[in-house]
This record gives structure tokens, C-alpha cells and sequence, in this order.
């Protein structure tokens, strides 16, 4: 099997990176290289992919993007790359992404995860999942301040662009707590969430 990969680029030497470390995998074939997002939909509406590698430094809105990319293609392996906090760990579980890598990656570990996405697409795999669920078993009810005031909003029924206005925040950004809102609370949908918060007495 060979599987197709799309990296989601803009920095030169990260490209070259690619190109040398995939050069020596023959079940791999890096189809393009595209630079932004615009130009990513473009590849993966053209080229047969398998596995689109993404960072958060190449794309602002990777985590968003990811979550589209999810969406529309949910065949496709997805591995994110960039910080590996415990929220946002368990946003990539609960998004349904395929692997999040840190920034410290080896090689190795980053070949291993794209083999893993292209063949288990749906099944996530990240270093340091088990003790985030852990962590997040303990205080499961503890929510940040903005997550409380998100919560707040999903009650009022406020639509995610009203949420953004209301906070003074992007639209990407809200749907980005909102995503790592619904993780905490092992949600599935806004009714859900609100579900539980209820149950938990945080609302």
C-alpha cells in the first residue's frame, strides 16, 4: 500500500524537511506541498490523498481547518501538529482527528503516525493521551472562565458568529473553545453539552 501524503506547509526548510524524511519511505508518496488552506482544499478536491499533515504555524486556523477537513472527508487521515496540551489532546479525541504530534517530533514518529492515519483513519493515537484523560477525570467540572462564558452563551441559544461578537473573539477561535468545551464534557453536539453541564450542576 502506498499512502498519499499532503503536507500543509508555508515554512521552506519544514517543506525540505518533508521531502528528505519521506525520500527514504517507499510506502509513502508526498503529493504537494501546498502553502495555505486555500491551496490545501485545492489538492485534496484534485489529487487521491490519504493522510494531510497540518501545523498550527502553517495554518492559523489548523485546528479549525482540521475540524473541516474532518467533515468532508471522513476517510482521511488527519494528524495535526503543534502544541499537546491536555485541552487540546482531548478536542483532537472528541473531533475525531487521527494524531497530534508535538513540535518535537522525531522522524520516526512522525512516519509511524502517518502510516497509523492512512490506515485507521478514525482511531486517534498521541503521546501523553492516557494521563490527559486522567488529569481531565479529576476536574472535569472545573471549566476556565471562557469556557464558562461560552457555556453560558450555547444556553442562551446565542449562534457561534453572535458568541464571536459578543467575546470580541473570531469566529474560528469560538469554535475552537467550543470544540475543547465539548471534549471536557465528553460532549457530541450542543444539546448534549448542555445536557451534562445541567447534570453537573454547572449551569
Amino acid at each position: 500500500m502506498i499512502v498519499r501524503l499532503v503536507t500543509v506547509e508555508s515554512n521552506t526548510l519544514i517543506r525540505l524537511g518533508y521531502l528528505s524524511m519521506i525520500a527514504h519511505e517507499p510506502d509513502i508518496e508526498l503529493v504537494a506541498q501546498p502553502a495555505s488552506e486555500a491551496e490545501a482544499w485545492q489538492v485534496i478536491a484534485e489529487k487521491p490523498t490519504d493522510v494531510v499533515a497540518l501545523s498550527t504555524i502553517a495554518v492559523p486556523d489548523a485546528a479549525d481547518l482540521a475540524v473541516r477537513l474532518r467533515r468532508a472527508h471522513p476517510q482521511l487521515g488527519i494528524v495535526l501538529i503543534g502544541d499537546t496540551d491536555d485541552a487540546l489532546l482531548l478536542w483532537a479525541l472528541q473531533t475525531g482527528l487521527s494524531a497530534l504530534l508535538s513540535w518535537s517530533a522525531s522522524p520516526a514518529q512522525i512516519i509511524a503516525t502517518v502510516r497509523h492515519a492512512a490506515v485507521s483513519p478514525a482511531g486517534f493515537t498521541a503521546s501523553g493521551l492516557a494521563g490527559a484523560i486522567a488529569r481531565e477525570d479529576v476536574r472535569l467540572t472545573t471549566l476556565t472562565s471562557r469556557e464558562a462564558q461560552i457555556l453560558c452563551h450555547l444556553q442562551a441559544g446565542t449562534p457561534t458568529d453572535g458568541i464571536a461578537a459578543d467575546l470580541h473573539l473570531s469566529v474560528s477561535t469560538v469554535r475552537t473553545y467550543i470544540a475543547r468545551l465539548y471534549a471536557k464534557l465528553g460532549a457530541g453536539s450542543r444539546r448534549h453539552a448542555l445536557d451534562i453541564a445541567h447534570d453537573q450542576e454547572l449551569l
